[in-house]
């Protein structure tokens, strides 16, 4: 995967969608391992309330903890993200877009928001048109 691509990606967030998605499925996986169901275990009712029960619950506790830990995982990748494409940001720099829908697109940066990790930028001088963005959803633009 080229550097571009993967800029794009964690502007879009695709890598926390992951962290939580991934989770869920291994949480389903493993329910289904352990009880192992088959066609007799799925005709007493008991045994069907409890896999289900088994099954529900799984995820949910895993998704619970991937909560907790989120900021030890998620935070450092956005920081090194952030730095990467070109943070700290200053009123006049020149940024491109990364995420939809204006991606692509080469903007000026208005004001920088450091608390929040986020830049306004204006999209069209004629409009007066303004986007908050975060601070992975823009790249800087090098001066040639």
């Amino acid at each position: 995967m080229g550097l571009r691509k993967l800029r794009y990606l964690l502007a879009e967030g695709r890598h926390i969608q992951a962290y939580f998605i991934l989770p869920i499925a291994f949480g389903l996986w493993f329910a289904y391992t352990v009880c192992q169901p088959n066609s007799a275990m799925l005709q007493d009712w008991t045994h069907l309330l409890l896999f289900l029960f088994v099954l529900v619950l799984t995820p949910v506790v895993l998704l619970l903890v991937a909560m907790i830990y989120a900021w030890f995982v998620l935070w450092p990748i956005n920081y090194l993200a952030s730095r990467w494409n070109g943070a700290p940001f200053h009123p006049g720099d020149r940024v491109r877009i990364l995420s939809r829908p204006h991606r692509d697109r080469l903007v000026e940066v208005l004001e920088v928001i450091k608390d929040r990790n986020e830049v306004r930028v204006l999209l069209d001088e004629q409009k007066g048109t303004k986007e908050v963005l975060l601070f992975i959803e823009v790249c800087r633009v090098r001066p040639i």
